[in-house]
């Protein structure tokens, strides 16, 4: 019943803007409950893993990818005005060699998602485009290398995949003229 209870409140938790969790992120919680469980039932004289029955939540498969054309990511970006002179793309790098115990995955500028939302909102509002959401600017930018030719090797590193296989299995429907 307390593992019931504690889904039915991530199920209808809410942020303060109104959002609730998406589906994939309450399986993602599900799943590393039930893998602490595992854990205490093998390890910790636990009789069961209640997560087993009180069942799963949420979904595995994120909904349909929202994605724009080149030419609509390029009104986009067009419109955010995004670029910087060199000088400052230089400081940035020396900024960021002089961090002590920074790693290529760490993060140098912090903004919340709901701030990157509500700057996707206003520049597709500005562009004329349909908002999408920031997973799906991700996938645009994905599909929009794909256009351009790059490599599976190169989008994964571009997106931080840890193997192709994530990128192909993730994007391999865009590739529909390859083997």
């Amino acid at each position: 019943m307390k593992i019931r209870k504690w889904q039915n409140e991530l199920i209808s938790y809410h942020d303060e803007n109104g959002k609730p969790f998406s589906q994939t992120y309450l399986k993602t919680v599900n799943n590393q409950m039930s893998a602490l469980m595992n854990h205490a039932a093998a390890h910790y004289h636990l009789s069961f893993n209640p997560c087993k029955a009180a069942g799963s939540m949420g979904k595995s498969k994120a909904d349909e990818m929202n994605i724009w054309t080149q030419a609509q990511y390029e009104r986009f970006s067009g419109a955010i005005q995004i670029s910087i002179p060199d000088f400052l793309y230089n400081d940035i790098h020396k900024y960021i060699s002089k961090l002590y115990g920074i790693n290529n995955e760490d993060k140098i500028f912090y903004f919340t998602k709901f701030t990157l939302e509500k700057e996707i909102k206003q520049t597709s509002k500005k562009a004329g485009l349909h908002t999408i959401r920031a997973q799906d600017l991700r996938h645009s930018h994905a599909s929009m290398l794909i256009e351009l030719g790059f490599t599976p090797l190169k989008i994964a590193e571009r997106l931080g995949h840890e193997a192709v296989k994530t990128t192909l299995d993730t994007y391999s429907h865009l590739y529909p003229d390859k083997d």
